[in-house]
């Protein structure tokens, strides 16, 4: 189903636009953009199983901060949980796959992994598509 507008451009006229055509070509040029880049932002999500009771959970975030803000590479880290079903985790957002693969070939990686309180943990990881977020910022 075709989308159009009718636009008067000061001249009196009434000219069709063609918004489904006019979103296409935005599209293109993003595209463009996104494959033209060298770098992809990378998502990590990493959950684990733990008896931690929130108290000593908080503590752990609020003393393991300071560590993830020098992480090289990553943007941000969300900690999150769910008490309820003892799943934990982070959701880490990272520059670039280099940086993710430095990282979970470190230390800090390996004592999340060996920690003792943790069990059953499991790692995945997304590209981070561009498209979404632009379209998203000109609306």
């Amino acid at each position: 189903m075709q989308s159009s507008n009718f636009a008067d451009r000061g001249s009196g006229q009434v000219q069709l636009i063609d918004t489904n055509l006019s979103q296409r070509l935005f599209c293109n040029d993003i595209m463009k953009f996104h494959s033209e880049r060298v770098e992809i932002m990378h998502i990590q999500v990493v959950t684990f199983t733990s008896d931690i009771n929130r108290r000593d959970y908080e503590n752990m975030v609020i003393e393991g901060a300071p560590v993830w803000a020098a992480v090289p590479g990553l943007i941000i880290k969300h900690f999150v949980y769910n008490f309820e079903e003892h799943k934990f985790g982070g959701i880490y957002l990272w520059e670039d796959e280099e940086s993710m693969q430095e990282y979970c070939k470190s230390d800090l990686f390996k004592s999340v992994i060996e920690h003792p309180a943790f069990s059953d943990h499991e790692s995945q990881i997304f590209e981070v598509h561009e498209l979404g977020r632009i379209m998203q910022e000109n609306k």
